[in-house]
């Protein structure tokens, strides 16, 4: 079986760890880049926290996509071009179901 590997040195970059503790989407985001990087050391494609930490970003993602304000931001542009990369770089499942209360 063939993996792809995520590099993950924007999680070490300070200006990233800067923007992600300000930032939830980012923040989340983040904790999953890390959850599928240790996933994938353990020979597994996700895990329980990959799969919450993925779920939470979208949440937030989508939450932020539907204020005119925050769906033009850096974060939020950044946050789904890197969820996205991630996604297809590593074979992931980009559908969650979710439940409305």
């Amino acid at each position: 079986m063939t993996r792809t590997k995520i590099h993950s040195q924007y999680c070490t970059n300070p200006i990233w760890i800067s923007a992600a503790i300000a930032n939830p989407s980012l923040f989340n985001l983040t904790l999953f880049a890390c959850a599928i990087h240790e996933a994938a050391l353990r020979g597994r494609n996700e895990s329980p926290e990959s799969i919450f930490y993925k779920t939470e970003t979208i949440r937030i993602l989508n939450e932020c996509l539907d204020d005119p304000e925050l769906a033009l931001a850096d974060e939020t542009l950044a946050a789904v071009l890197l969820l996205t990369h991630i996604v297809v770089s590593s074979s992931q499942d980009f559908s969650v179901s979710t439940k409305t209360s």
